[in-house]
């Protein structure tokens, strides 16, 4: 699922809202170098002319919607980059927080392993 709401990302920045930014500065803003962004934005196509279904049962437009919408919420703030910033610190959060779920599930498996042997 982060696979394509950044792939919705780059759409914005460099398509939908034609910032005079370079593919290096969209993709430094998640962590990713040019040439992720160009194949992020080959992957928002072909997912939105798919209409790719995601892990939580949504569709890919209806996460494009959904994003479309909190993008035109933030754009009419007076301080939308901010934001978007923000967005984009809770996706770091939220992959922290995944990695110590994995790593908590691995020490479960662990120790059941070990119970049952």
């Amino acid at each position: 699922m982060f696979v394509a709401g950044r792939s919705i990302y780059y759409y914005f920045a460099i398509k939908k809202e034609n910032w005079k930014v370079t593919l290096n500065e969209v993709g430094s803003e998640v962590g990713a170098d040019h040439a992720t962004v160009i194949n992020g934005l080959k992957r928002f196509q072909d997912d939105f002319d798919t209409d790719s279904p995601l892990p939580d049962g949504r569709s890919f437009v209806e996460l494009y919607k959904e994003i479309r919408r909190r993008w035109n919420i933030c754009k009419k703030s007076d301080d939308w980059y901010a934001n978007l910033s923000a967005l984009i610190d809770q996706q770091k959060d939220l992959r922290a927080q995944l990695a110590t779920v994995d790593a908590q599930i691995e020490s479960l498996t662990k120790s059941t392993d070990k119970v049952i042997s």
